[in-house]
């Protein structure tokens, strides 16, 4: 199991994979969803509005945007769902 994302830390910009097995998703997602990515590909479809755990990935993300008052959600939408969020 692996996120990607688009590490600062990293000197070319590219993608990290990051091992998630075994550790607190909560806290982990939430501190690179608002501390360490770039920038959040957000992307949205009916199955993603119906889950309970990514009422959480968009808080995290939208705590992130709101405090740096910048573009940092990116999303995407694969169907008309996404008007409703």
């Amino acid at each position: 199991m692996f996120a990607g994302f688009v590490s600062p830390h990293k000197q070319d910009g590219g993608a990290e994979r990051v091992d998630l097995w075994g550790k607190d998703l909560y806290a982990h997602l939430t501190d690179l969803y608002e501390n360490r990515a770039r920038f959040c590909i957000m992307l949205v479809s009916q199955y993603y509005a119906a889950k309970l755990w990514t009422i959480q990935e968009r808080r995290a993300m939208q705590a992130r945007a709101f405090s740096e008052q910048r573009e940092y959600i990116l999303p995407v939408r694969l169907d008309g769902v996404a008007r409703r969020l």
